[in-house]
């Protein structure tokens, strides 16, 4: 196979999408299931689910389909969510707080291991069992604390100072809720979540 490093973006998001069907499907005790069945639960082409499950070899059987938990535990090794990943949120406000409590993130191997936030007020709180700290000591907490991955959901003026701060702690992955471009160095890989243009798009589709 393919050096995992080279798969596209689009791909590993599709392996994404069926990583989690295929979790869903093994809490029922669905043993078995094809391309067709495959495009109904995640509205990807039966055709594209066979291209991109030909990356991983022979995993499908004609008139069977493809086994279930074996093919969850392919994908989920292409995903590298077979393993552990500890993460930092950087920003504990309403939507730091929500991702902080979403329990699903732990079922893909994310197990949040601190919080940071400006606010001196909150410094000291606990979130899900985390002291928050303060931004001031994010680079050394990081370290020690070994994270390489983060989260950040501060404000437009805060992003690019916070993602400094990320990136001498040693982080390189970063999922930026913040509604900027950061500015980062090669060996760093940033994945924006823009909300508010994904509503204005939701906007164009209604009706007068």
């Amino acid at each position: 196979m393919a050096n995992q490093n080279r798969i596209p973006i689009p791909t590993l998001t599709r392996f994404a999408n069926l990583y989690r069907v295929l979790q869903e499907a093994e809490a029922e005790g669905v043993e078995h299931l094809n391309s067709a069945q495959l495009e109904a639960l995640t509205s990807i082409s039966a055709s594209q689910i066979r291209k991109d499950l030909s990356m991983l070899g022979e995993m499908g059987r004609p008139g069977v389909g493809y086994k279930v938990n074996l093919l969850k535990k392919r994908i989920g090794s292409i995903l590298r969510v077979d393993r552990g990943h500890p993460y930092a949120l950087v920003g504990a406000g309403q939507l730091g707080r929500a991702i902080a409590n979403y329990p699903g993130f732990e079922d893909y191997g994310f197990k949040l291991k601190a919080i940071f936030d400006s606010d001196r007020e909150k410094v000291g709180q606990i979130v899900q069992g985390i002291p928050i700290e303060s931004n001031e000591h994010m680079p050394a907490s990081l370290l020690q604390k070994s994270i390489r991955i983060a989260v950040l959901t501060v404000p437009r003026n805060a992003a690019q100072d916070a993602t400094d701060q990320l990136v001498a702690g040693g982080v390189r992955w970063i999922l930026n809720f913040a509604p900027t471009h950061l500015k980062v160095p090669d060996n760093c890989i940033v994945r924006d979540v823009f909300l508010t243009p994904e509503f204005a798009i939701l906007g164009h589709f209604t009706e007068d």
